[in-house]
């Protein structure tokens, strides 16, 4: 019999909790005392951030060190504008140039990035959430001393510094999905998605012409599609 009213007491206390559930907008809807009233009596809407800081997580494998800002817009809409420091694509030096740039000959001196692009949320709701398109452009410069010696037709070596580069200017469109924690502030970004790319780099050429030995800078330019894919970390305020 005391076990029964102790289950019966116990049931009872629970019934008096509050319900929480989530909902869309991030906002927590409370439900007291369901019995005598199913319906929302109040609602704790989530806080809304219109700005974010970010710093791109894989953009290090590519020689890039970038902080971006976004701004949200109306009607699901956002900019976001990324600039930084480069000091060499690793990927690209070992897979497209045949480790030219790998010689103990050639110094990176450092670059810039620059990046632009406009966001759109289609599920948005005032706020960075969910999936989003976006097209952009960007630009990366990396720069290169390489240290060289040319042999007159007198026979004698002649220390020569040849400034080298390789740039990119690209148009993407990418897919994306933000994924934030429960205080909209602390963001996760992914995205992937596809670049036109015009790639140009200059490096040194080795010339003989029999009564002298040197080397005299050479330019090449490339253009076609390729994947990009990057993760970012971002701080909403």
């Amino acid at each position: 019999m005391m076990r029964s009213l102790r289950i019966l007491w116990l049931f009872l206390c629970l019934w008096q909790l509050p319900a929480y559930s989530q909902i869309s907008n991030g906002g927590i809807i409370v439900f007291d005392n369901t019995v005598e009233n199913p319906y929302v009596k109040r609602k704790m809407p989530r806080t809304i951030y219109a700005n974010q800081l970010k710093i791109g997580i894989l953009s290090p494998f590519r020689g890039i060190f970038e902080a971006g800002y976004e701004r949200m817009l109306k009607h699901g809409f956002s900019l976001e504008v990324a600039g930084g420091y480069t000091y060499r694509d690793f990927l690209f030096e070992r897979f497209s140039t045949s480790g030219l740039y790998n010689s103990p000959n050639f110094s990176a001196k450092g670059g810039i990035s620059v990046r632009l692009g406009a966001k759109y949320y289609p599920f948005s709701e005032g706020w960075f959430s969910g999936l989003y398109f976006t097209p952009e452009v960007a630009y990366r410069m990396y720069n290169f001393e390489a240290r060289l010696t040319n042999i007159n037709s007198s026979g004698d070596n002649v220390p020569v510094n040849m400034h080298c580069m390789y740039d990119f200017t690209e148009a993407r469109f990418a897919l994306g999905q933000n994924v934030t924690d429960n205080s909209g502030r602390f963001y996760v970004d992914y995205r992937l998605g596809l670049a036109f790319r015009q790639v140009t780099g200059t490096f040194p050429e080795f010339v003989n012409t029999g009564s002298s030995i040197y080397y005299e800078r050479r330019l090449t330019s490339r253009f076609g599609p390729a994947f990009v894919f990057n993760i970012f970390m971002g701080y909403a305020f």
